[in-house]
């Protein structure tokens, strides 16, 4: 999630995430795995978010799984781990 923000490890965070090829703003809980305090190797500033386990998450986490399918070899960069 690009921000400038600061975050803490463990923080829960509430974000409303637009996916590609959608105009939609899907609400979602989460918590930081991951801070990028500044802009390095091509990535923004920001931080992970580990997708929540309620029924928000799981749309949220099939459709990015949808997405990302068969992109594994793609010169396309993207902001999953």
């Amino acid at each position: 999630m690009p921000s400038d923000q600061p975050q803490q490890l463990g923080n829960e965070v509430f974000i409303a995430v637009t996916l590609p090829n959608s105009s939609e703003r899907l609400p979602m809980n989460g918590k930081v795995v991951w801070i990028n305090s500044k802009t390095q190797s091509g990535r923004p500033a920001g931080f992970a978010v580990q997708i929540g386990s309620d029924i928000a998450g799981q749309r949220i986490k099939n459709e990015v799984e949808r997405l990302l399918a068969g992109k594994i070899d793609s010169l396309q960069s993207t902001y999953t781990m």
